[in-house]
């Protein structure tokens, strides 16, 4: 037997390679969701990936569900057949309906060990290979499932091989436990740099070691006011309070003596973009890097100089877009992307999802952006609209006001919020390095086990060719039973 890989990997003398088919049944049965109101409903998001665990759910009724879902029951394997490279499977020890695209399984082996195997690295290629082998595997269907191989051990070494599986990844569990602690502690810490930098708490010792630098209200007096933006409207007259350095209207916040609070359109000019239109093919794939939001998401906090879309200069003469110099401070202003913040490595046109700032000399382009993300959360209080599509808009974009601090000072904010992020960033490397370390000890455990090297194996264990013997002859004795009943039923209604 063969899962389409060749030859299968040689098992111990009392184990028998089967077919999923052989071992295991595919209870698909739709049922009409207005009837289950109260039963609890399983989709695939509702699983983790690879880990086995079952996350928060809802019921039909919460959920609102019409389309029909499969029924499944306590003691059978739910797995979804979308996108399996994900690994959701799990147990159900309760009554619910899933997703159609979910399969209820039934089986007669250890249900733990089943379960074990279809966690694993090795099913997950077993399933590939009968897949095709393709790169992108969208659903297995029940064909494909029942022809996957699956190595078969005495039950009762199925269960001593579950009690160690699970004696040893509760200890790995554990670990991972602990390191999920860290993960927010790292980005607490991160906020917590940012705000203490744009509250002035973080360069206190620099400002005492250097009291004869110019204030920056001095420094804003000589900067000249860059004219309106062309579509301006009038900024809000109300103040929302920010969490760091930015605020619509001037802030109530106490500042160090030598900062100022302004508003941020009396020393930067304020610029946005525009998206030529889709239904001219003319105006995109030419050598002008256009920013989206997806650009600002993947290279948040950083210097961007490549796009993933460019547009034309014919698309650029037909839109309202315009190309911004490098230097510019960009941050998202729509929909649930808001707080996405880049610097331009070089022109670059954007879309109207942004609003940005071209900066003079003495405002270094770092700070205005590093400010903007330790205002992550204040950012979406400044925005109206519905939940689903919330907005800043530019009445509250006028009235923007920052925290300013002296030239010399901005860069020594850069500098040591820059030396803090990357020890973060070094630490949380370090802990997706041990997180995959425990992933791959996992997949070990399951490895040796399924190639009947994590337990020794029982000469006095019924060989598993026995068990697969008498689990074929019960399918038999079962068969004719569910052919009898139908015929009963059929000739009760003549």
């Amino acid at each position: 037997m063969s899962d389409g890989s060749g030859a299968l990997p040689s098992l111990p003398e009392s184990w028998i390679w089967a077919h999923f088919r052989d071992v295991a049944s595919i209870d698909s049965k739709l049922v009409a969701p207005v009837d289950f109101p109260d039963h609890p409903h399983i989709a695939p998001d509702n699983i983790g990936k690879g880990t086995g665990r079952l996350l928060d759910y809802r019921t039909i009724a919460e959920d609102g569900v019409t389309s029909n879902k499969n029924h499944f029951f306590p003691g059978q394997i739910v797995y979804s057949k979308i996108r399996p490279y994900l690994s959701k499977v799990i147990i159900a020890d309760f009554e619910g309906l899933c997703s159609a695209d979910m399969y209820p399984i039934s089986t007669p082996l250890e249900l733990r060990y089943l379960f074990r195997y279809m966690l694993s690295d090795f099913f997950l290629a077993a399933v590939k290979n009968q897949a095709g082998n393709r790169v992108v595997l969208p659903k297995v269907n029940q064909r494909q499932l029942y022809d996957v191989s699956v190595p078969v051990p005495p039950l009762a070494e199925q269960r001593r091989i579950v009690t160690a599986i699970e004696s040893l990844q509760a200890r790995s569990s554990r670990a991972r436990e602990a390191l999920s602690e860290v993960g927010p502690l790292l980005e607490q810490f991160r906020q917590s740099v940012l705000r203490s930098a744009f509250s002035g708490r973080l360069t206190a010792d620099w400002r005492a070691a250097h009291p004869d630098v110019e204030p920056a209200s001095e420094m804003v007096s000589r900067i000249p006011e860059p004219p309106p933006p062309a579509r301006a409207k009038s900024a809000t007259p109300n103040r929302i309070e920010g969490d760091s350095g930015l605020s619509v209207g001037p802030t109530g916040k106490d500042l160090p003596a030598t900062w100022f609070c302004t508003r941020l359109t009396r020393i930067a000019r304020l610029v946005t973009g525009h998206t030529p239109s889709r239904k001219h093919p003319e105006y995109w794939n030419g050598g002008v890097p256009w920013i989206g939001i997806k650009d600002a998401r993947d290279q948040n906090g950083r210097v961007i100089d490549e796009t993933y879309q460019q547009v034309t200069k014919l698309g650029l003469a037909n839109s309202a877009s315009r190309l911004l110099p490098a230097g510019t401070v960009l941050v998202t202003r729509t929909t649930n992307s808001i707080g996405y913040s880049v610097i331009l490595g070089k022109e670059m046109a954007t879309s109207q999802d942004f609003v940005g700032w071209v900066l003079p000399t003495d405002v270094n382009p770092k700070f205005l952006m590093y400010l903007m993300l330790a205002e992550y959360d204040g950012l979406r209080r400044f925005a109206k609209g519905s939940t689903s599509n919330p907005t800043v808009y530019f009445s509250e974009v006028l009235a923007f006001h920052i925290a300013l601090p002296p030239t010399q000072e901005q860069n020594e904010i850069v500098d040591r919020v820059e030396s803090m992020l990357d020890t973060i960033e070094e630490q949380s490397a370090m802990l997706q390095g041990s997180e995959s370390a425990l992933t791959q000890l996992d997949q070990s455990i399951l490895a040796k086990a399924f190639r009947g090297e994590l337990v020794p194996q029982n000469p006095n264990d019924e060989p598993a060719a026995e068990l697969l013997a008498r689990i074929r002859a019960a399918r038999e004795a079962d068969t004719p039973k569910k052919k009898s009943k139908a015929k009963s039923r059929s000739s009760a209604g003549t």
